[in-house]
């Protein structure tokens, strides 16, 4: 029944779930387009699929970079499962009413949400 669950989404606000393996060419375009979005009531579920170094670091100094502006931020980090295997895990964090799982190699332009 709908009135069991536990899930209280926040009202207005846009998750975007994050799938991330080894995307450092493209991680920082794509970020700076959720910067640059008008619509501010965001969370970030970054999901750190077992991805290189080099994502790793970017992944992890995204975070208070992202917070400062105001984001909400979560990054889950994981072995390797895939891309499947990453969206599912991002749906057990996200809070909001929206819900979005744009690939990091995606850019968006700042109207998109």
């Amino acid at each position: 029944m709908v009135s069991d669950l536990k899930f209280k989404p926040v009202s207005g606000r846009v998750s975007l779930i994050v799938p991330c393996y080894d995307v450092e060419a493209y991680l920082e375009d794509f970020l700076r387009s959720v910067e640059a979005q008008t619509y501010r009531d965001l969370e970030l579920v970054l999901v750190n699929d077992g991805a290189n170094e080099a994502t790793t670091t970017m992944l992890r100094a995204a975070v208070p970079r992202l917070e400062a502006k105001g984001f909400l931020v979560l990054l889950v980090e994981q072995e390797n499962l895939g891309l499947g295997g990453a969206v599912d895990a991002g749906l057990k964090y996200f809070t909001g009413e929206f819900l979005m799982w744009p690939d990091p190699d995606d850019w968006l332009l700042p109207h998109s949400i």
